[in-house]
């Protein structure tokens, strides 16, 4: 089983913005990192589903971190390597 060698973003669930992405990268140590985060918009028949309020706004705030111009550059400048799960 492969797993990461540190993982991240689960304090900051619904916080995921490109100033957090780039606080882990900046603290990244040797070897693979896993940051968790849950990208996605807003759609009300899954927050019928998810009636805890999570799915609501904070899917919608990481996706935009994740798509803020200059980050994946900001993480190749640490020399970071940005992967899906299913690269592993």
């Amino acid at each position: 089983i492969t797993i990461s060698d540190s993982f991240s973003g689960i304090r900051h669930t619904g916080r995921m913005t490109s100033k957090r992405y780039r606080e882990i990268f900046d603290s990244a140590q040797d070897g693979l990192t896993e940051i968790m985060t849950h990208p996605g918009y807003f759609c009300e028949n899954e927050h019928k589903d998810f009636p805890s309020g999570f799915i609501k706004d904070a899917r919608e705030i990481e996706m935009k971190g994740l798509l803020e111009p200059g980050l994946k550059e900001y993480a190749a400048s640490r020399d970071i390597t940005l992967i899906h799960y299913g690269d592993l």
